[in-house]
């Protein structure tokens, strides 16, 4: 004796509706069982029952219960991805008001602008200072002007990087920095 089960879980094991099962109980094809209580059917006895008296031209290959339920979880995987896109976009839509995100050409603006003004500043350092190291023979005296030029020029492109983000007020002197 086994132990009984209910009539959606036979339906189940046998890859039927539960109607098909209720139809079967109806017309006497399989029985249903009481034990201690407890009412279901008995999967050993009902399912060479159900073999026996089913006539197998009648089975499709597909019960109606399996193609609705690919049919639920194409529609839930569907929904799922929609939910999954609807929340990227709210995220996304959040960062952006709390400025959180910046657009990729204003980015790429300011490097390419920050790259201006160090190549700038550089390329016009050898006529500023090559007087002055040309009378020097002194390393330490050469090594110290040429520091405190890359030094100007880092200075003015943090106070150009400055003004572009609003982080400082604007200022008409780049020696200023």
């Amino acid at each position: 004796m086994a132990k009984l089960v209910s009539l959606r879980a036979f339906a189940e094991m046998r890859g039927v509706n539960l109607n098909a099962v209720q139809k079967a109980i109806a017309s006497g094809r399989i029985k249903k069982e009481t034990r201690g209580g407890k009412t279901g059917i008995d999967p050993e006895t009902a399912g060479p029952d159900w073999d026996a008296s089913t006539d197998p031209s009648k089975q499709r290959d597909e019960p109606p219960s399996a193609k609705a339920s690919l049919s639920s979880r194409v529609y839930a995987d569907s929904r799922a991805a929609k939910e999954s896109f609807a929340a990227k976009m709210a995220k996304l839509d959040y960062e952006h008001k709390a400025g959180l995100l910046a657009e990729v050409s204003k980015v790429s603006l300011g490097a390419f602008n920050a790259g201006r003004i160090v190549r700038d500043y550089l390329t016009q350092m050898s006529a500023r200072i090559s007087g002055k190291i040309a009378a020097e023979s002194d390393p330490v005296k050469v090594q110290i002007m040429l520091d405190a030029e890359i030094n100007k020029a880092l200075i003015e492109l943090a106070r150009v990087g400055r003004e572009k983000s609003g982080l400082a007020e604007p200022s008409e002197d780049p020696d200023a920095g």
